[in-house]
């Protein structure tokens, strides 16, 4: 990966998008950081802007979109599946928008929650996302 990004600096391109499993190892290869994509601790763009090599996450812009277009108030509770990049940029998106109210579910338990909730309608979801298989731990505390 070290190869790929000294690439960008090397031809002079102007950017690219990061995606799994890469949107975390990228973090440390970058001259600097969007503070959001910081406290995210997740890459989706990288940025050069003459050889200067800037990481951000759009993907809090997009859910954020998404919440808009729903019409989401703050009193929506919302399940977010998985401890990926993307779930933490939905999590920082919806606490944006004053959304308190979040789960968070290990997508490998997930599916079959997610399943038997909406399939005995116990809980009424606006949300679901549904994004890798991972075992990792996540601390949302800092977002």
């Amino acid at each position: 990966m070290e190869n790929a990004v000294e690439g960008l600096r090397a031809f002079g391109i102007r950017g690219c998008g990061v995606s799994m499993p890469y949107k975390e190892k990228i973090i440390p290869l970058l001259d600097e950081i969007d503070p959001e994509a910081a406290a995210i601790g997740a890459i989706n763009t990288v940025v050069n802007t003459k050889g200067l090599l800037k990481g951000y996450n759009t993907d809090v812009y997009g859910v954020d979109v998404a919440i808009d277009k729903l019409f989401v108030s703050s009193h929506t509770k919302a399940i977010v599946v998985g401890a990926g990049g993307m779930s933490k940029a939905i999590v920082t998106a919806m606490k944006k928008k004053g959304i308190k109210k979040i789960t968070l579910l290990l997508a490998i338990l997930g599916p079959f929650i997610l399943y038997f909730f909406s399939y005995k309608k116990v809980i009424k979801f606006f949300w679901i996302v549904y994004f890798i298989i991972t075992q990792k731990t996540i601390n949302f505390s800092s977002i």
